[in-house]
């Protein structure tokens, strides 16, 4: 099953639009994507259902802008340094481990941080901030592929018989490595898709 990606954020707010921007981008491309707010009531609702969820939130932890951090959350608490862009009214570390103590967390839960600039009142995103939304995107969307391509190995390998179970691996992808997300990015003005990078533990 394909992660749900839910992007936090505001439009209004300058680099805030940051998680905002990745989910239109992915819907664009046919990924389930949607934006949520960042209390823990919206979160919860927002997962409800998904088994695997991916957050977009602009994050300030004194990195440079455009920095995209990588986080593991549904294991471990997201780390202190680490905060939501101002304008949420309640943090995204807070919102998770509410979640995390009412027992309402996914199954896997995935941070992905994108350091901003400026937050103030104004629509579009600071150049460093808007080429790591494209370089998140890019990320996200050739996941989404990988995942769709083992799954449709496996149903293959189970028409074949039990003993000839194929995964993505068993296909020398060398020459096309990231080729449909960066088909998807060019058609949406992205750049080609990044390596593919897993979460800090």
């Amino acid at each position: 099953m394909t992660a749900l990606v839910l992007g936090i954020g505001n439009d209004w707010r300058g680099d805030d639009g940051a998680g905002p921007e990745v989910v239109r981008r992915l819907r664009a491309a046919g990924i389930p994507a949607r934006e949520v707010g960042a209390d823990p009531c919206s979160l919860i609702d927002g997962w409800a259902g998904a088994g695997d969820v991916i957050l977009v939130d602009a994050v300030r932890s004194g990195a440079a802008p455009g920095t995209v951090h990588r986080l593991a959350a549904g294991a471990h608490a997201l780390p202190a340094g680490l905060a939501s862009a101002s304008t949420h009214h309640v943090g995204l570390a807070a919102a998770v481990e509410l979640a995390r103590a009412l027992g309402r967390l996914p199954a896997a839960l995935e941070v992905y941080g994108i350091e901003v600039s400026d937050c103030g009142a104004a629509r579009g995103l600071s150049p460093a901030v808007a080429r790591a939304v494209g370089e998140v995107t890019a990320e996200l969307a050739a996941r989404a592929y990988e995942r769709s391509l083992d799954r449709a190995c496996g149903e293959l390998g189970r028409g074949l018989g039990e003993h000839q179970v194929l995964t993505s691996h068993d296909f020398d992808t060398s020459s096309w490595a990231g080729r449909p997300a960066a088909q998807d990015a060019d058609s949406l003005g992205l750049p080609a898709a990044a390596a593919r990078r897993r979460p800090e533990r």
